[in-house]
């Protein structure tokens, strides 16, 4: 009731003066917490249709500031709330079209500012998409979003070899290719992501 009573609120505050891209993103922000207690208490429909209005409110204020780092970063929460839902229901292929508009999002931000945050956020994104490939069973496709999710989380590990969380990403990374490339029967290639894994646990 107090969310619905804040969305009510932002949303006759944004009417008042629709320019105000404050004023949408707090009417944004209203509406993903309304979708996320529904969410919480299991009415997933509801959730879907307050997680998706949250994305379109967080995609129009990001055309409205489009150099705001944060209003872009909604874009990619909208996208990975509603891909991850859509997991938890089994809808694959509504998963993956989440998936995929949060890597892009991610692409947009990160050729502007290329952090290692950013990139790692990125190749989070990406390795999501390999977990849906991998639930298909379509491991050479999940084999390439698990390799280009190394490839990245490596570069950013190099710029800093001795960061242990860059380090557990990347043995993290290494760990889902190894699984990927057993389910192909490549099993020395597999053992060799493994141990380089463990090596890097240790």
């Amino acid at each position: 009731q107090s969310f619905v009573e804040a969305f009510n609120r932002s949303a006759a505050h944004y009417e008042s003066d629709p320019a105000d891209d404050e004023r949408l993103f707090n009417r944004g922000q209203a509406e993903f917490w309304v979708g996320y207690v529904h969410w919480r208490r299991g009415g997933l429909d509801q959730a879907k249709q307050w997680l998706t209005r949250y994305l379109s409110s967080s995609e129009d204020v990001a055309r409205m500031a489009p150099d705001d780092r944060g209003y872009a970063l909604e874009v990619v929460y909208g996208h990975h709330n509603l891909a991850v839902l859509a997991l938890e229901v089994g809808d694959l292929d509504a998963a993956e079209a989440g998936f995929q508009g949060e890597v892009r999002s991610m692409r947009t931000i990160v050729q502007r500012d290329s952090s290692a945050s950013n990139r790692q956020d990125l190749a989070d994104a990406i390795s999501w998409l390999g977990n849906i490939y991998l639930e298909r069973g379509q491991l050479e496709e999940s084999l390439e979003y698990y390799d280009e999710a190394i490839s990245i989380l490596s570069m950013a590990l190099e710029e800093d070899p001795a960061n242990a969380v860059r380090q557990r990403d990347v043995t993290h990374a290494r760990q889902k290719v190894s699984d990927v490339q057993f389910l192909l029967g490549n099993l020395e290639m597999a053992a060799s992501y493994n141990d380089v894994a463990v090596e890097m646990l240790r």
